[in-house]
């Protein structure tokens, strides 16, 4: 549970709130207009490939008339990725007619702020406003996730032949599912990376910084501290450690 809280203040609320409390939070507001821009576009676009993919997928003669699991799942992953494209769609158009407003970026803060709290250092995001703007991306996923599980069921139905199993398409089945878990391993990694690992108790917080955004590397030599002017860096000179060894004053 920590773990779904992390992913989702990271990526959603974290942002949210950091424009609201800022003082001066013109800059970030348009920031945070833009890239949700940037990023339903892509949501648009990606959620139009997978559902002509969906619409192609209805029409593969292998699929079975009474594959009734399988079509349920496509048919279902299509309606979301319908309302993926429609949602984000009526998102961004809004965020583009906000534009022609002089106080559209106080009028996108207060939408996006709940209406418990006040603009300032104590703005907490509306928790409606976090739901609907991650509705595209969200219904996206979930229809990508049951298209793949449609593909799974079709393939171990077409591996059962009477009560037992065919070999060929249980070959085929078992390889199916096992390069499904590794693409789901991958993912599941790539999510830990990007939201779990960087958000989740303040990793990038924890991190030290040298102040150009690289982590400080361990000095090997560290410079000695010059307690009296110059008589340090004369004793590092080996001439000198020679002579005070012999007994003779240091040059």
């Amino acid at each position: 549970m920590d773990c779904i809280t992390s992913i989702f203040t990271y990526s959603t609320s974290e942002p949210i709130e950091d424009l609201l409390q800022e003082p001066n939070s013109d800059e970030k507001t348009k920031e945070w207009r833009d890239a949700k821009i940037q990023e339903l576009g892509y949501v648009g676009v990606t959620s139009a490939i997978v559902a002509s993919l969906f619409a192609s997928a209805f029409t593969w003669p292998l699929v079975p008339v009474d594959a009734y699991a399988t079509q349920g799942c496509w048919y279902c992953g299509l309606i979301l990725i319908l309302a993926s494209v429609a949602t984000a769609t009526q998102q961004a158009v809004t965020l583009h007619r906000f534009r022609a407003r002089q106080d559209s970026l106080v009028y996108l803060r207060k939408l996006l702020r709940s209406r418990r709290t006040i603009e300032g250092r104590d703005a907490k995001p509306s928790k409606l406003a976090m739901y609907v703007w991650q509705l595209p991306v969200m219904s996206l996923r979930l229809g990508i996730y049951l298209f793949i599980l449609g593909m799974l069921l079709l393939i171990w139905d077409a591996a059962q032949v009477g009560q037992g199993l065919s070999l060929p398409n249980l070959g085929i089945a078992v390889s199916f599912t096992a390069l499904l878990a590794f693409s789901v391993l991958n993912h599941g990694i790539s999510v830990y990376h990007c939201y779990v690992l960087w958000g989740w108790g303040g990793y990038l917080d924890r991190m030290p910084n040298n102040g150009n955004g690289a982590p400080e590397q361990p000095h090997n030599n560290p410079e000695p501290r010059n307690d009296t002017a110059g008589h340090e860096i004369a004793n590092m000179n080996p001439i000198n450690q020679d002579r005070t060894a012999n007994g003779e004053p240091a040059a």
